[in-house]
């Protein structure tokens, strides 16, 4: 069933469905044809229709065959979906994944920051305003704080830089933040940092954590950290892979009489009593441990009883 409006607008209705679809009947070049431009309600309304329908005669006025207008109208439609943030964002990361610039670790940080930017996930790069841009990395900075903003700053600017290469847009809108007054990268000096623990306090921190209520593997794993110096990621996943290469501990009968001491390096060595006592008198401050004496051992390698009298 098809119902008439005027102006070469009617209302097709299909039987069998009941789905509602707008068609359009003209003449071009002298010759008489028609097409559908979308349905009804969802992409039309009536008036809406009405709109479209003066634009097609003013395209044919001009000598543009309203079909040929519909199509590269979609077309541009489809390549603006093509645009959108999110997609970009895929492609620049996927372009520097593929080229070898971005580690595993980067990558992960790389999500963790992204999921900061949804509420742009889905628009057009070239329909993204400065200011909404601004105002999101605003909010990210008052709410997350300045070094989130400023990872998202740096993944927004990755992607613009990929959209002026292949010449999406003109110009890499993040770059206009450089002096911004909130934006701005900080300077060192600006950087409030957490204050480092001191040296006498240190035996207290070990004693809170061996008394604290948490599980083995965490207190095993704050004692690490605090003894390299090393992120929770550098230990587990970094080339030293502490955590994951799961160490095993000698037997208490076979250590031998060492002392570990904190180097300037915040490593880990081994030193032994005469080495410690003499660093200790050169001020050195390091979390003591008990010395155990190696048991004698026979030719075969094999542990000698003695009597402890």
């Amino acid at each position: 069933m098809t119902t008439f409006d005027g102006k070469g607008l009617s209302l097709r209705v299909y039987g069998k469905t009941g789905a509602k679809s707008w068609l359009y009947q003209y003449t071009f070049n002298k010759r008489r044809t028609s097409m559908t431009f979308g349905s009804y309600p969802n992409d039309y309304t009536l008036a809406t229709a009405r709109d479209q329908v003066r634009f097609f005669e003013k395209e044919n006025a001009k000598g543009r065959d309203p079909k040929i207008v519909k199509k590269i109208k979609k077309e541009e439609l489809t390549e603006e979906s093509l645009y959108t943030m999110v997609s970009l964002k895929h492609k620049a990361s996927q372009e520097r994944i593929d080229a070898g610039k971005w580690s595993d670790s980067h990558i992960r940080r790389t999500e963790m920051t992204w999921k900061h930017l949804r509420p742009i996930y889905d628009i057009p790069i070239t329909e993204l305003s400065k200011r909404r841009v601004r105002d999101l990395l605003v909010r990210i900075n008052t709410e997350v704080g300045t070094s989130t903003a400023q990872k998202c700053k740096a993944l927004l600017s990755t992607i613009y830089t990929y959209a002026v290469v292949n010449e999406i847009v003109d110009a890499n809108l993040i770059s206009s933040f450089a002096r911004d007054p909130i934006l701005e990268k900080p300077k060192e000096e600006d950087i409030e940092k957490h204050p480092s623990i001191p040296d006498d306090r240190i035996g207290e921190v070990f004693s809170l954590i061996d008394e604290g209520k948490m599980d083995m593997v965490t207190k095993y794993a704050l004692h690490m950290i605090a003894y390299t110096g090393l992120r929770v990621r550098s230990l587990m996943y970094g080339t030293k892979g502490i955590l994951m290469n799961k160490p095993q501990p000698a037997p208490v009968d076979e250590m031998e009489s060492i002392q570990q001491t904190p180097t300037p390096e915040r490593g880990l060595r081994k030193v032994t009593p005469e080495q410690a006592e003499k660093e200790n008198e050169l001020g050195w401050k390091g979390i003591s441990v008990t010395f155990v004496k190696p048991k004698p051992r026979d030719a075969d390698d094999n542990l000698i009883e003695q009597d402890d009298a």
